[in-house]
């Protein structure tokens, strides 16, 4: 049975089910109900690709004139951009969500699929292609090489547990076994502060459907130690990665990281003939981390209307990491050069001795937090945490990792008079070994909020503001004379911090070298911003109809966070409607974007739209 026979039986097996309301039934002492939804969706991109994100030659081979684009940069960065570089349509998902809770006694078992369908983007002939189908123009992408759920089409599992009540010593405890959600923490708009347990289903950001996070597999338990005081605990046995979107695809970012997208371009007119010519870094095999070791403890207690919690956990990281494997050259190359990456046509040549490029997944994060959440009347809500992370990855700025092993950094050296960013770190890792591509740092982040609905405001049953305000900082950071982290390298590189010399070697277009020579981008110790929403509900606009128009606004105001949690200048705003006619049919449509800095993805603004109906 192929993958799209299989995913319409599913979502035949959804549409079985009369779409009005559940299903509840009863089989001896076992109670149970089935409830789930079926929808369509479209995302069209709103804005042309940046052009300076994309690589002349590229831009080339997929029949653009060329005028205005990256003449040396952006090559790594560029497939989903060339391939869906003009506003339209990117994406039409067909979605259904199927959940069955069985209960017995003190026992509940869930089990939840999702099944999803983009005939769309599975036939949708592409202009420039990526890795997986070999740069072949005016084809569909081969979705075979991305992550399982960043396909066009296929089944999931969600939420599939089994959960029990049990009363030791007078003490109520829930015991819950299998794949499930545990969101920890406050934040509400900040990601990879407390709530960080299960791994994010990016394209989700988007699609409709889909929910952000990703179940998983462990053993969770809540003891409720006095009325007032509630302990938590669980124990991950399964390890899962972030899921990326595919490459090529219209918000794909690096062309190289996601799934099986194996192999970055470093020279070449063009992807595709440099893909032809194998001018590849080749890709080593993941380096994915134990499923043991993921744990964690939390303990709340109500102090009135204010819930404090405390949190201690051990994590392992489910987002990718860009280390290098050291080559294995005991010669010079043909232009008496140490160059590390080596193409065919050197003598020198050997594929098993040029450097790679690898994914690490880090082990042993520690975190350790602190949030409330108060409710002082009025409605009003107050909500806010902090967390300490111990040895938290951060990743090294990409081309400092490429100047520095892919190329001779000695003979850089030389030229700009002082030694490149990381040429130490070359000279002192051996031949075939890997040099991890980040370092470890302490790292805190804190954020504070508010919610407060206000009745009868233009017409509504109520008006609800949210805001929220979150900083971080990296303890100890070092210097950006000794490392570089997290700048995207599509502008070029000065080779050492400050180096003009190496400014006009490292980004030889002189148009960017405001960009690729300036400290702007790369992280700071500090960064922070705010953002803020408001939403309006009309309950009844006509009978069984609910409104919820919504607007969200963002802005990162200093600083450059690892995590591009912050990126100074940006701004963030979104706006959109919610549909509901008698909580059965629903539909949604929204504008999502952002800008006004270079050093994030801001040339992908989107609108959605989606309806379905629930059963």
């Amino acid at each position: 049975m192929t993958r799209f026979h299989r995913l319409a039986l599913a979502i035949a097996l959804v549409t079985t089910v009369p779409a009005a309301q559940a299903v509840d039934f009863e089989w001896g002492d076992v109670q149970g109900s089935l409830t789930g939804s079926l929808g369509v969706g479209g995302i069209w991109t709103t804005e042309q690709a940046s052009p300076d994100l994309i690589f002349r030659g590229n831009a080339l081979a997929a029949g653009r004139d060329g005028q205005g684009y990256n003449p040396f940069g952006g090559r790594n960065i560029d497939d989903g951009r060339l391939n869906y570089q003009d506003a339209g349509l990117a994406s039409a998902p067909i979605f259904g969500l199927a959940r069955l809770d069985l209960k017995q006694g003190n026992f509940d078992l869930r089990i939840g699929i999702r099944a999803w369908s983009d005939q769309y983007q599975k036939n949708h002939r592409v202009p420039f292609g990526n890795l997986g189908n070999g740069y072949a123009g005016n084809q569909p992408l081969d979705d075979d090489q991305f992550d399982r759920q960043a396909r066009f089409d296929g089944i999931a599992l969600t939420e599939a547990y089994i959960h029990g009540r049990f009363n030791p010593g007078g003490h109520a405890l829930d015991l819950t076994l299998g794949n499930q959600l545990l969101p920890w923490g406050e934040s509400k708009f900040f990601v990879n502060g407390i709530n960080t347990i299960n791994a994010y289903l990016l394209q989700a950001q988007r699609t409709p459907g889909d929910t952000l996070r990703l179940p998983s597999q462990m053993l969770s338990a809540s003891l409720q130690l006095t009325e007032k005081t509630r302990l938590g605990a669980f124990y991950q046995y399964r390890w899962d990665p972030i899921v990326l979107d595919g490459c090529g695809t219209a918000f794909s970012t690096y062309d190289y990281v996601a799934g099986d997208c194996n192999g970055a371009l470093p020279r070449g007119s063009d992807d595709r003939l440099a893909y032809q010519q194998d001018l590849l870094v080749e890709r080593a095999p993941d380096v994915e981390p134990r499923d043991s070791g993921q744990m964690g403890l939390t303990l709340s207690h109500e102090f009135g209307t204010t819930t404090v919690s405390g949190y201690a956990l051990n994590l392992h990281s489910n987002r990718p990491y860009v280390g290098i494997i050291a080559d294995r050259y005991q010669g010079l190359d043909d232009n008496g050069l140490d160059s590390g990456w080596r193409p065919p046509t050197d003598s020198s040549h050997d594929s098993d001795s040029n450097v790679r490029y690898v994914l690490e997944y880090p082990e042993d994060i520690q975190l350790y937090g602190i949030s409330f959440n108060a409710k002082p009347g009025k409605g009003l809500q107050l909500f806010g945490e902090y967390s300490l992370r111990h040895d938290q990855p951060i990743q090294l700025a990409t081309a400092d990792l490429i100047y520095g092993f892919a190329a001779d950094p000695a003979f850089l050296g030389q030229r700009i008079g002082e030694p490149l960013t990381l040429a130490d770190a070359r000279a002192s890792t051996a031949p075939g070994d890997v040099f991890h591509g980040y370092d470890r740092y302490d790292v805190s982040q804190f954020s504070v909020g508010a919610i407060q609905p206000i009745p009868d405001v233009m017409g509504a049953k109520a008006l609800v503001l949210m805001a929220e305000l979150g900083a971080k900082y990296v303890h100890a950071m070092a210097p950006l004379s000794e490392r570089r982290y997290a700048k995207v390298d599509a502008y070029g590189s000065d080779l050492a911090a400050g180096n003009s010399t190496g400014c006009a070697i490292g980004t030889p277009a002189p148009e960017f070298r405001d960009r690729g020579c300036s400290s702007d981008g790369y992280a700071t110790p500090f960064a922070w911003g705010y953002r803020l929403r408001a939403q309006l509900t009309y309950a009844d606009v006509a009978p069984g109809l609910s409104l919820t128009p919504y607007l969200m606004f963002g802005q990162d105001v200093n600083g450059y966070s690892y995590d591009v949690n912050f990126v100074e200048g940006r701004l963030l705003g979104t706006a959109g409607i919610k549909l509901d006619y008698r909580q059965r049919y629903f539909a949604e449509l929204y504008w999502s974007g952002s800008g006004n800095t270079p050093y994030g993805d801001v040339d992908r603004d989107y609108l959605s739209a989606s309806m379905g109906v629930r059963f």
